[in-house]
């Protein structure tokens, strides 16, 4: 099998489109496609927030309202500029109006200073327009390609005499492509079995909350199923007066990229991947190790891993075994990706070259 060498690049380096030609001992199928593949986050993420009226009813002496900004302004902290994020808000500008649904930001990558600054400007004065906000997003998703999940946060049903659960299978029915998850603030009775109906028709999630902390859990668990995963760490108590807080460590600052899901995937020509799906664009290097067990290494630059990607995996593939994952704490966070190739299959650096 003739492969393409690089003249000026040292055979032990490899690029993300690595190419392996394979040497078995035993007859394991060749592998010529990529082994080591990232791919970029590639979903919508759409917030609808019922800013209606009942809104401004308290919890425990605060406004559901101000308790949702609460919940949304903690969750953004931990948003990567990668994902996708937009925000629509309904009942939020007039009283009595069934068509006040707006959309306050398109799904675009994501702004932590324009998302916190919407929330924080809504209020809650006007008609529980459910069902208008639905189709506001399902007009706003219509042309995209990507995968597209609504968050929809309500206290109540629909008040404008539409049937939200129908109107979503009619949508859906008709071609749109999301998936609808549905947290309840606060809701009981009819208005509980309408938003239950709703995250069914939509193919997805209900989740009920109470009080503050179960809104911001519910909300946390909603966006994590979501796929878009971030790092819920509690913030740090208030310092003391006399205190000055510690700089954050420049290597937290650097990190702008997670790894969320690793994936193994083997065609039915016998030709093996793996794929990591990142919030960012980040290429990794990689590069053989010839060891009693061989390996192939894929280093994240300035990348985290989820906390819910098991380190070490088997996959038990014919030339993929096992996936294990350790992250190094330098300069420059890293995390080293360690595919261990099956002991019968040989690499060596002639069999190595870039497309």
């Amino acid at each position: 099998m003739l492969l393409k060498k690089t003249r000026h690049q040292p055979h032990h380096f490899l690029s993300i489109s690595i190419m392996l030609g394979i040497f078995l001992i035993l007859s394991v199928p060749i592998i010529s496609d990529s082994i080591c593949q990232a791919e970029s986050l590639k979903k919508n993420l759409i917030f609808i927030l019922d800013a209606s009226g009942s809104m401004a009813s308290e919890i425990k002496g605060k406004s559901k309202i101000e308790i949702t900004k609460d919940a949304f302004s903690d969750l953004a902290k931990n948003f990567s500029p990668a994902y996708k994020v937009g925000l629509i808000a309904y009942g939020h500008r007039y009283k009595g109006d069934c068509n006040d649904a707006e959309e306050l930001i398109p799904a675009a990558p994501f702004d932590r200073k324009n998302f916190t600054d919407k929330i924080q400007s809504i209020k809650a004065v006007g008609m529980s327009a459910l069902s208008f906000s639905l189709q506001k997003a399902a007009e706003s998703i219509r042309d995209k390609k990507e995968k597209n999940i609504l968050i929809l946060l309500a206290d109540g049903q629909d008040a404008c005499n539409i049937d939200a659960c129908a109107l979503v299978r009619e949508m859906k029915a008709g071609g749109a492509r999301f998936i609808l998850h549905v947290i309840a603030f606060d809701v009981s009775g009819d208005a509980e079995k309408s938003l239950v109906c709703l995250a069914g028709a939509g193919g997805g999630t209900y989740f009920s909350a109470k009080s503050a902390g179960e809104l911001q859990t519910a909300l946390k668990k909603a966006v994590e199923l979501s796929g878009f995963k971030g790092d819920y760490r509690q913030a740090a108590p208030p310092a003391k007066p006399e205190e000055t807080p510690p700089p954050p460590r420049s290597a937290e600052k650097k990190i702008i990229n997670e790894i969320s899901e690793i994936k193994f995937e083997r065609s039915p020509e016998g030709q093996e991947k793996v794929i990591f799906i990142q919030s960012g664009a980040v290429q990794p290097k990689i590069f053989p190790l010839a060891e009693a067990i061989p390996k192939a290494v894929c280093d994240f630059s300035n990348t985290r891993i989820s906390r819910s990607v098991s380190h070490n995996m088997k996959v038990g593939g014919k030339l993929i075994q096992r996936i294990r994952v350790g992250v190094h704490s330098e300069k420059e966070p890293k995390v080293r990706i360690v595919l261990d190739i099956a002991p019968n299959v040989v690499l060596t650096e002639a069999q190595l070259s870039e497309p």
